[in-house]
């Protein structure tokens, strides 16, 4: 509400033309305050949650000691999300600066949307075992 009163003289197309980045920026802002420096979200910490990988270590413990993995978790839960959000002007842009066409698009965008359903769901999956 602070940030729209903000705003609120440019008027409303303004603010709704950032709103992805602005979603982005700020979705960076917790992932590197929680799990950076400590290998789990707020949510997971303050609910105790281990996750297991394969019956040995936890991620837990892999994301505190590996860097690899957290960047992977930034670009699955930050850039990913930015991606859906701005689906639409990338396949815009990419079909108007290149020869692909909006179908291949289409297609592309498509099959990402359901690989991200399916490992949603094993992620699901995974956390209930």
């Amino acid at each position: 509400d602070q940030l729209t009163n903000a705003f609120k003289f440019f008027g409303p197309s303004f603010l709704a033309s950032f709103e992805p980045e602005l979603d982005a920026a700020l979705r960076c802002a917790l992932w590197w305050l929680s799990v950076w420096p400590s290998g789990s979200t707020f949510g997971q910490s303050m609910m105790n949650i281990v996750y297991r990988q394969a019956g040995h270590s936890s991620i837990a413990s892999v994301l505190s000691s590996g860097g690899a993995l957290k960047i992977i978790h930034f670009l699955a839960v930050v850039v990913a999300q930015w991606g859906v959000d701005r689906s639409l002007w990338i396949k815009h842009f990419i079909t108007s600066h290149s020869s692909v066409s909006s179908q291949s698009m289409t297609r592309l965008f498509n099959f990402l949307d359901s690989v991200t359903k399916l490992a949603s769901l094993l992620n699901f999956v995974v956390f209930l075992q």
